[in-house]
Parts: C-alpha cells; structure tokens; sequence
C-alpha cells in the first residue's frame, strides 16, 4: 500500500505554536535534541534551515552544505533584506493588479504564479543578534557531526568562524 499522500508535498513538518520565544533552538541550543532519529517533532528555529534544513541534510548523510546567503536579518529592524527586493516593473505591475482580487487565496495564488513573493518573511528585531550567533553554535554542531559548512555571501550577519566562499568556486 502507498503511503499517505499530503497535496504537492512528500513530507508535512509541524510546527509548535510560536508563543514564547524562550523556546526558540536558537536560544536553547539544543541541537541534539532534534534530530531525526530522536522525533519528527521540529523545533522553533527561528527559520527553516534551523528548524528542518541542517537536520534533513544531517539525516540524509550530506558531507558539505553550501548556503547560498542566511536570512538573519539586519540590526534594529524587524524585514529581512533580500537580494531579490529590488523593484522590477513586472513585479510592480502583478502588485498592482493583485489588489484588485478580493478573495486571499486568489490573489495568493495569483501573485505565485507571477513569480512575487507574496509571504515576506519577517524577524523580531532582538532575533536578529540571536540567530546570528547561533549560526557559529550550529557550524560547531555540524563539524562534529562531520559535515563541512560554507556560505556563499559577502553581506549575511553569520558567525565569522562559518568560511564564506564564492559560488564559482563551489561549482568548480
């Protein structure tokens, strides 16, 4: 019998309810914790990669992991700046349109399939330092599980013990 099917998707993660930010991986640097053949629970992060990304890499047997930047944030502000935020006529014109569309999935999907970002991503401004400090907690975790982390950023708020690297060079 095949397994369950969930949509479009092979593997549903729940999130605990994000109440009280003592709770956050970040703050409690338990990382041990979390793996996946101790629960499938995840943990608040605050982020995917804290919450799933460097454990399915560590569950799967990944060697190196290359982060092409880290949304940590900026100081003293509550947006996450991209690389991709820069304004685009096209991107300007799908906004535009969308607010004519009243119904949210609607317009949700409208603005996916225009290729916008419709789900900006957002951190508490006090998150900011924390999860940058917590990046150089998670590279000690990951060293000695044996897997090799590297950025590809010159810009992202990490922990400077993490060996920045050039794209160029990871492809070789």
């Amino acid at each position: 019998m095949d397994p369950p099917v969930y949509g479009q998707h092979d593997i549903v993660f729940d999130l605990p309810d994000v109440s009280d930010i003592s709770t956050q991986l970040a703050r409690s640097g338990q990382y041990d914790d979390f793996t996946f053949d101790k629960t499938a629970a995840r943990p608040w992060g605050p982020g995917v990669l804290y919450e799933i990304g460097f454990y399915m890499a560590h569950y799967m047997g990944f060697k190196s992991i290359v982060t092409l930047g880290w949304d940590v944030g900026a100081k003293n502000t509550s947006v996450m700046p991209h690389f991709y935020d820069r304004p685009a006529p096209q991107r300007t014109r799908t906004l535009a349109q969308s607010r004519r569309i009243r119904n949210l999935n609607e317009r949700s999907r409208f603005l996916h399939d225009g290729g916008v970002l419709y789900n900006k991503p957002r951190i508490i401004p006090e998150e900011v330092e924390i999860c940058a400090a917590a990046s150089g907690d998670w590279y000690d975790w990951l060293t000695a599980q044996g897997i090799d982390l590297k950025i590809v950023s010159k810009d992202a708020m990490v922990d400077e013990r993490i060996p920045r690297t050039r794209l160029e060079e990871v492809l070789g």
